[in-house]
């Protein structure tokens, strides 16, 4: 299981002002940063949010391969927003279109029902916002809110990004510049931790 972090409740400012916008697209131009891919996070505006947990980090394979042995995949009940939306056709495309490279139950990155050799600790990926959810509720836990993910991501200060306001480069996370071309061990940035741990 996940190792947890307690989040005090607190209130920040979400989102940027149109200045800061422009300003933030020129300083990080060299990472991609477009006018367009800033849009979303506009207009700022206050929030507050409660106490909660959040995962350390993100649910790695080999957790994510317990929710797939347990049956995940075959408890209809714990896809909730699947049968919400989809009805009576939610039991079909759980079998049909949440399968991995072989059709076989799993994420959509992992080969007959198994993930790639050597990345138990790498966080799963290749899933749908409804496998996010029911493996959250499979382990009696749930996905944070985005308010909640930025106010963690930008605690305590209200920093740009976790590990502060610099422009990330090759020991703060595994993006694009860093050609790494793939995911990365959980933990493996330790430099770009956020205050919160």
């Amino acid at each position: 299981m996940p190792t947890w972090i307690k989040v005090a409740k607190g209130s920040f400012r979400m989102g940027l002002t149109e200045d800061e916008a422009r300003a933030y697209v020129i300083a990080n131009a060299t990472i991609g940063m477009t006018p367009e891919r800033i849009l979303d996070e506009q207009p700022a505006a206050e929030h507050t949010v409660e106490d909660f947990q959040l995962a350390k980090s993100p649910l790695t394979n080999v957790e994510y391969m317990r929710f797939v042995e347990g049956g995940g995949y075959q408890s209809l009940d714990l896809f909730d927003e699947l049968r919400s939306e989809c009805g009576t056709d939610a039991e079909s495309l759980l079998r049909t279109k949440f399968v991995d490279q072989s059709g076989q139950a799993g994420p959509a990155s992992w080969e007959q029902g198994q993930y790639t050799a050597g990345k138990d600790d790498h966080p799963v990926h290749g899933i749908s916002f409804y496998e996010a959810m029911a493996a959250a509720r499979y382990f009696d836990a749930r996905l944070p809110s985005e308010i909640e993910w930025e106010f963690a991501a930008r605690a305590p200060d209200g920093r740009h990004f976790p590990w502060g306001n610099e422009i990330p480069d090759r020991n703060i996370a595994n993006f694009k510049l860093n050609k790494i071309g793939s995911t990365s061990s959980c933990g493996m940035f330790s430099s770009g931790t956020s205050a919160l741990g």
